[in-house]
């Protein structure tokens, strides 16, 4: 299954590991709403769908998974076990734990 280059990956990492609330200020649009709203405390699967959204691995609006859009219109996967099972079911299984 293809993936992001690591390369790649760590440099859109670098662009949003940030605090939470930064996260939501340069990602914005729902994303940071939700931030700001207090609903989003976990960071951790909308810095993935970032990284999956710049590296040419964009979250599907056809999606199952919990998503909501960034002010670039994007969309953004919110729950931990949904990245994990967006990953698992889009890139196989990890090479390493």
């Amino acid at each position: 299954m293809n993936r992001p280059s690591f390369n790649a990956a760590w440099l859109a990492f670098s662009k949003v590991n940030h605090s939470v609330a930064d996260v939501g200020s340069i990602i914005g649009g729902n994303v940071g709403q939700n931030i700001t709203g207090g609903y989003f405390q976990n960071a951790c699967p909308i810095r993935m769908s970032y990284v999956l959204n710049a590296t040419g691995f964009p979250i599907a609006r056809n999606s199952p998974y919990a998503k909501v859009s960034g002010a670039d219109n994007k969309l953004y996967i919110y729950r931990v076990n949904d990245m994990i099972d967006h990953l698992t079911h889009t890139m196989g299984k990890p090479d390493l734990i």
